[in-house]
C-alpha cells in the first residue's frame, strides 16, 4: 500500500465526520447529547450560541441520573 499523506488523512477524517448521522454518533448517550450537537450543527458561524439552553441540556443529564453537579472533573483528580 502507498503511505498516505497528512493532507490525505485529514480530509479521511473530515469525511468520515462529515458523513456519520447524529443518531449514530450520539447513539447509546443520553438523547440530551443528540439534541446539544443538533443544535450546534445548525448554528451558523455568525451566531451566538444560546448557552442557557446548552448548559439546561447537560444539567438535565444531570437531574435524570440524580447525579451531583460537584465541580470536580476527573482530570482533577490525581492518579
Amino acid at each position: 500500500k502507498e503511505k498516505k499523506t497528512e493532507k490525505e488523512i485529514i480530509e479521511e477524517i473530515f469525511n468520515i465526520k462529515r458523513n456519520i448521522s447524529l443518531k449514530d454518533l450520539c447513539n447509546g448517550l443520553p438523547e440530551e447529547f443528540y439534541l446539544y450537537m443538533k443544535y450546534c450543527r445548525l448554528l451558523r458561524f455568525v451566531e451566538t450560541p444560546d448557552y442557557k439552553y446548552l448548559r439546561k441540556l447537560m444539567y438535565a443529564i444531570l437531574f435524570k441520573n440524580n447525579w451531583e453537579y460537584d465541580f470536580n472533573y476527573d482530570w482533577m483528580n490525581k492518579i
